[in-house]
């Protein structure tokens, strides 16, 4: 005897529809300007300069990225901003660690004191100008410090962290204590290693805030060969500079094998893209986990 279905409503319908619809197109929206731009970086010069490259390379040419890997400028500014996204993402997760588990301690005297003082600057802060003299006065001005110290914690994720490490059982934490583990011990034995999905959020969002910030090594950076890559995109793609880096579109040898400044810009900017690409699918399960989990209890 067959099972009767339960037939779907038709708003139930519609609403797949377009919902499918609307993913579709949003999908679209982000993917083929992505095509487009890695098209024309692996076109030929003649067939960018006449227009004829859309979603798919003319002329198929790789010299675009040869001048890239050989440029040494665009591997110091990498150099520069690996060490600021994975000496900055180590540092916002401890400290925030650290403070996340201090107000998730509900017999702490003054925890609500604590935790308002925290959340209270969500709202106020000091603003660019004092950030930057307190910068200039402790001595990391022109330093690739000064791309971490400043923004080394995030109130946000403090809050998330922190709703995540009250969703933990007590007894765990009294049981470490009757091994006789004190609260470092707890904290970083027991708290952590149960904490990986939001852990990898956090990481996640960190590594990305600071692979994409051209704001404060703008203000903070005057020696080029401290620029990180993010600046460097900036004045090849925006200020339209390719040649301050020794990046320009002159013939490079005798088979007269030339690049047009388009083809360079997109290069770089596909260049400084990849490494988030490559990382997301690694920590796409983690990141969808730790939101949940960190979301869901106040």
């Amino acid at each position: 005897m067959a099972r009767n279905r339960i037939k779907e409503p038709l708003s139930r319908k519609i609403f797949v529809i377009f919902n499918i619809t609307f993913m579709l197109a949003l999908c679209a929206v982000i993917l083929l300007p992505f095509l487009r731009i890695t098209a024309i970086s692996l076109s030929g010069a003649n067939a960018v300069r006449r227009g004829e490259v859309g979603f798919w390379p003319v002329d198929f040419n790789i010299e675009a990225y040869r001048r890239i890997w050989e440029n040494g400028a665009i591997f110091l500014a990498y150099r520069n901003t690996l060490f600021v996204v994975i000496i900055g993402t180590i540092v916002n997760l401890i400290l925030t660690s650290f403070a996340a588990y201090v107000i998730s301690k509900n017999d702490l005297p003054g925890v609500k004191f604590f935790t308002g003082m925290i959340v209270l600057t969500l709202w106020f802060g000091g603003g660019m100008i004092p950030t930057f003299l307190v910068v200039q006065s402790v001595g990391l001005y022109n330093s690739l410090w000064a791309l971490i110290w400043p923004t080394a914690i995030s109130t946000f994720h403090v809050i998330i962290m922190r709703t995540f490490f009250k969703q933990l059982p007590a007894e765990l934490e009294e049981a470490g204590l009757i091994d006789g583990c004190n609260e470092m011990h707890i904290l970083f034995k027991i708290i952590l290693p149960l904490s990986k999905p939001v852990l990898a959020t956090v990481a996640l969002w960190i590594a990305v805030f600071r692979w994409n910030d051209f704001t404060q090594p703008m203000l903070y950076l005057l020696s080029r060969n401290l620029f990180t890559l993010q600046v460097v995109l900036r004045e090849i793609v925006l200020i339209n500079n390719p040649a301050l880096y020794g990046l320009d579109g002159a013939a490079v040898d005798d088979t007269m094998i030339d690049v047009v400044t388009a083809s360079l810009q997109y290069g770089v900017i596909i260049f400084a893209t990849l490494p988030i690409i490559f990382i997301y699918p690694f920590l796409q399960k983690h990141f969808v986990k730790g939101v949940m989990l960190g979301s869901v209890k106040g």
